[in-house]
C-alpha cells in the first residue's frame, strides 16, 4: 500500500480552510476506490498569522483525525513554512497547495496520471489559462522565471509553483537542505530531472474575489532574487567569453595599428587615441575575466553553504502498478 500526504502552509487562511478540508475528504474518500493508494495525512503548518486559522485548524481535527495543524513561532514564508512541513511527512507521495483553493484538492488525481504516465518523481500543475487577472504580475511571473531559466539552463524553471506532487523520499531530502535562502523548487531539481507537468486550471481566488493577494511586487522580486541565488546561472560563463573576446580583439587591434604605424600614415591624424583604444579593451577584457572567476567562485561558495548535495539516493516508487488505479481514479 503506497500513502499520500499534503502539505499546506496557511497564512490568512480562516476564510478557506474548513472548505479546503471538505475538499481533502473527498479526495480521501476517492482514494478508497484504489487498491494500492490512500490518503494519510494533511500538514497545515500556520506561518505566524493571526486571523485565528490554527484554531480553526484545531477544531476541525476533533472531526478529521487526519488534519494535522501545526504552528510557527513568527512568519517566515512559504517556502520555509512548506519545507517544514514536508520535514512531517513519512509518505509515498506528498503534495503542496496553497490555503485558498487556487488548487483544487480532487486535481491531484490528475497529477497521479501524469506522474505514472511519465514516470516522473516530481508533477508541477500547468495552468491552462492566466492565473491572475493582473496582466502585470502574469507577465512579472511568466518573464522572469523564463529568463532565470534560460541563464540557468534548467528548462523546467517555467514550471515551478507551489502546486506540486512529489516523490516522498525525494521532498525529505529537499526540505531537509538548511541554507537560508534555498529556493524549494531549485532544491527538488537538485535531487532529480524526473520532472513532469499536468495541465491544469489554477485561478488567483484572492485577487479575483477582491481580497488582497499576499503576494506584493516586493514579494515577486524577493522570490525571484532567491530563484538566482539557489542556482548556477550562465552568467560568468558569458562574462568570461566576453572577457576573452575583448583581450583577444585587442590584440588584433594592436597588430592592425603596428601594421599602419609601419606601412601606411592612415593613424597620422588620431596620434595615441588608437593605443588608448587598445589598453582600455585590453585591460577591460582583463576584468571582465576575473569578474567572471570572481562569479563562478561566489557561486561555488553559495551552493556549497546552501548545502548543495553531491549525491543523494531515492527510494523508487513502483508507478507501473498504479496505471489501473490512477485510471479508476480519473473516469
Amino acid at each position: 500500500m503506497l500513502y499520500l500526504s499534503t502539505v499546506t502552509p496557511v497564512y490568512a487562511g480562516a476564510p478557506y480552510l474548513e472548505r479546503l478540508v471538505s475538499e481533502l475528504d473527498s479526495l480521501r474518500l476517492d482514494l478508497l476506490r484504489t487498491q494500492n493508494i490512500r490518503f494519510k495525512e494533511a500538514h497545515f503548518v500556520v506561518d505566524g498569522t493571526s486571523d485565528g486559522s490554527f484554531e480553526i485548524l484545531q477544531d476541525l481535527q476533533k472531526r478529521y483525525e487526519w488534519v494535522m495543524p501545526v504552528e510557527l513561532s513568527r512568519n517566515y514564508g512559504q517556502h520555509p513554512a512548506t519545507k517544514a512541513g514536508v520535514q512531517l511527512t513519512n509518505s509515498d507521495f506528498v503534495a503542496t497547495l496553497d490555503e485558498d483553493l487556487q488548487h483544487r484538492p480532487h486535481e491531484i488525481k490528475k497529477m497521479l496520471h501524469y506522474m505514472v504516465e511519465n514516470n516522473a518523481d516530481i508533477v508541477y500543475a500547468s495552468a491552462t489559462s492566466k492565473i491572475h487577472q493582473s496582466h502585470f504580475r502574469n507577465f512579472c511571473s511568466v518573464a522572469v522565471k523564463r529568463i532565470l531559466g534560460y541563464l540557468a539552463g534548467n528548462q523546467n524553471f517555467s514550471s515551478f509553483n507551489s502546486f506540486r506532487l512529489m516523490n516522498g523520499s525525494i521532498a525529505r531530502s529537499a526540505s531537509s537542505i538548511k541554507g537560508v535562502d534555498v529556493y524549494f523548487d531549485i532544491a527538488l531539481s537538485w535531487f532529480t530531472n524526473r520532472i513532469a507537468t499536468a495541465p491544469i486550471e489554477l485561478i488567483d481566488t484572492r485577487i479575483n474575489s477582491g481580497t488582497l493577494s499576499s503576494y506584493s511586487v516586493k514579494a515577486l522580486f524577493s522570490h525571484a532574487r532567491r530563484m538566482a541565488l539557489s542556482t548556477n546561472t550562465k552568467i560568468p560563463k558569458f562574462l568570461a567569453l566576453l572577457g576573452f573576446l575583448a583581450v583577444c580583439f585587442s590584440g588584433l587591434l594592436a597588430l592592425n595599428i603596428i601594421y599602419q604605424k609601419l606601412f601606411s600614415d592612415a593613424l597620422s591624424g588620431a596620434a595615441g587615441w588608437a593605443s588608448l583604444s587598445v589598453t582600455l579593451l585590453f585591460f577591460g577584457g582583463i576584468l571582465t575575466l576575473m569578474l567572471s572567476f570572481v562569479l563562478e567562485y561566489s557561486t561555488y561558495i553559495t551552493l556549497t553553504i546552501m548545502g548543495k548535495p553531491n549525491f543523494s539516493y531515492i527510494k523508487r516508487i513502483p508507478l507501473a502498478l498504479l496505471r489501473e488505479d490512477v485510471r479508476l481514479l480519473n473516469q
